[in-house]
């Protein structure tokens, strides 16, 4: 389902659980605010797709240059309902999850990462978590990890360690602290 540049579409009806064959969802530069809980029980679903929407830039380019102010429109704010419904947690066909350009805090996803099992390309960047979201330590399957632009990002806890990672992109992310406490940069 290619909903991409639908920029008046605001919301998801609960019923998009029922579409149980669904394999992609694809949301970019939508006025999207939340997933609908119905998202996690659509167990085919490889592909989801829900970066923000960027002024003046491209469909897939990040937005690093442009004030932080500039992303506290309706859609992005931080809304009471997280972002990520916990009831994503249970989508273990998900390979390709990509959150960027949403600037999200930890506040906004309730899920545990490490669930999605099967989760080989991750895209955090423009978001503004201070540390990473729980459970991508466990991650064995993660090939790509971006937090380009990730500004906030001061402490990462964990890394997969499955052998699996080839790619971390970390573009414009000022010097992090790992559990190790050494600082990378």
């Amino acid at each position: 389902m290619n909903l991409q540049s639908c920029a008046s579409l605001e919301k998801l009806p609960e019923k998009l659980g029922n579409m149980k064959v669904l394999t992609d969802l694809l949301l970019d530069d939508t006025g999207v605010q939340n997933l609908p809980s119905s998202t996690g029980i659509l167990k085919k679903l490889k592909k989801l797709l829900v970066r923000g929407r960027c002024p003046g830039f491209s469909l897939n380019s990040a937005c690093p240059r442009l004030p932080s102010n500039a992303f506290h429109s309706k859609e992005l704010a931080i809304k009471k309902q997280p972002f990520l419904p916990p009831s994503l947690s249970g989508l273990s066909s998900l390979t390709t999850l990509d959150i960027s350009n949403r600037h999200l805090s930890i506040n906004d996803i309730s899920i545990n990462l490490g669930s999605l099992s099967s989760l080989q390309d991750l895209n955090l960047a423009v978001n503004d978590f201070s540390e990473l979201p729980a459970g991508i330590g466990n991650l064995a399957k993660l090939e790509k990890l971006d937090l380009s632009w990730c500004r906030n990002l001061l402490f990462i806890s964990e890394i997969p360690s499955g052998g699996t990672l080839l790619q971390i992109i970390g573009k414009g992310v000022n010097s992090v602290k790992n559990s190790a406490g050494s600082v990378t940069g």
